[in-house]
């Protein structure tokens, strides 16, 4: 009856693999929700400045991850002289995913993508509603995400036709700040976990 009771015990018992899946299995859970405050800056011919916000689900735990959220973009306002640079105010409404590379520790590094649907808030004569879409790489360490990215404009997001046409600007000057499509940044967020 005793080597009965061990040997069904022995059966019964988890093995290591067994051990290992179910901590990953519960390791998924943990942290799957949470909120983004944070601040990016991109630079080219232009310099964007975006304060930001967003909810999302995963975790450094995960592989995957997606967010949603709004951006307000300032464009070129820490420039004093307005003959090579106009500013603009846009509220940007993205959507971004990300894939953990390598995870230790609840801290991981990404890559990932992300699309933007910019509006004009002032200057709407001058603005543009466009997409933007980025690529962008980063490490997450104990809640604080900072990443670099490359960003890409599908259309201009200045109206160069209305600066063309106007007395009031010099298009020449203006050139380089109206064409430019592509730019670089860095962006620095916090997470908030959310138990839900």
């Amino acid at each position: 009856m005793t080597l009965f009771m061990a040997m069904s015990a022995m059966l019964m018992a988890q093995t290591s693999a067994e051990k290992v899946r179910l901590k990953k299995k519960r390791l998924g859970s943990i942290e799957r929700y949470h909120a983004n405050v944070g601040l990016e800056t991109a630079f080219n011919n232009n310099l964007i400045v975006a304060p930001k916000i967003s909810i999302g689900y995963g975790s450094t735990i995960n592989l995957f991850n997606i967010d949603l959220g709004v951006k307000y973009k300032v464009v070129n306002s820490l420039f004093f002289d307005d003959s090579k640079h106009l500013t603009i105010h846009q509220t940007a409404f993205f959507v971004s995913a990300q894939c953990n590379v390598a995870s230790w520790n609840f801290n991981c590094v990404y890559i990932g993508a992300e699309m933007d649907y910019c509006m004009p808030v002032f200057n709407k004569t001058i603005a543009n509603e466009h997409y933007s879409g980025r690529g962008y790489v980063g490490v997450n360490y104990r809640k604080l995400n900072i990443g670099a990215y490359c960003e890409y404009d599908l259309a201009p997001m200045m109206n160069q036709k209305y600066v063309y046409e106007s007395d009031q600007y010099d298009y020449e000057s203006l050139r380089g700040s109206l064409f430019e499509r592509m730019r670089v940044g860095i962006s620095i967020t916090y997470n908030f976990v959310m138990d839900i």
